[in-house]
């Protein structure tokens, strides 16, 4: 093989390697609220950390089968929310499909107890958004 030959083999193998991280979902930390007996609540200490969806990647959350899935459309015009299932092991699915968020709405999706169906092979949970205007929380029930 000619040096040229190589090169070029060498390149298309270092870009099908980073291919999979450029399509990988950006994933979203859980948060855990705070209470009943909180001790000193300091300000801001119980706000939520709201993300922009991402409309390329889609978005996912490691799943522990203790989570509550808040999605916010602050704007004025309606969104939709697609939440991928996986086989259960009636291998039934049961993907929500394009949720349409009314503007000004946060509408919310309950995992806790339930991680058959919803769970990835790597343990995330995919979601999407056709608007980077939805914003997303994920909140891991306190235990």
């Amino acid at each position: 093989m000619n040096f040229r030959k190589i090169a070029a083999l060498c390149l298309v193998t270092m870009l099908l390697a980073v291919l999979p991280i450029w399509a990988a979902n950006t994933v979203i930390t859980t948060q855990t609220p705070k209470g009943p007996y909180p001790g000193t609540v300091s300000a801001g200490g119980l706000d939520l950390t709201w993300t922009a969806a991402d409309t390329v990647n889609g978005n996912a959350f490691v799943m522990t089968g203790h989570e509550i899935l808040l999605m916010w459309n602050p704007d004025a015009s309606a969104h939709t929310v697609t939440i991928s299932s996986v086989s259960d092991v009636r291998n039934r699915t049961g993907d929500v499909t394009n949720y349409s968020i009314a503007a000004t709405t946060i509408s919310a999706f309950n995992f806790v107890g339930l991680t058959d169906g919803w769970q990835q092979s790597n343990g995330q949970v995919y979601f999407s958004s056709n608007s980077n205007l939805i914003k997303f929380a994920i909140i891991t029930e306190p235990r």
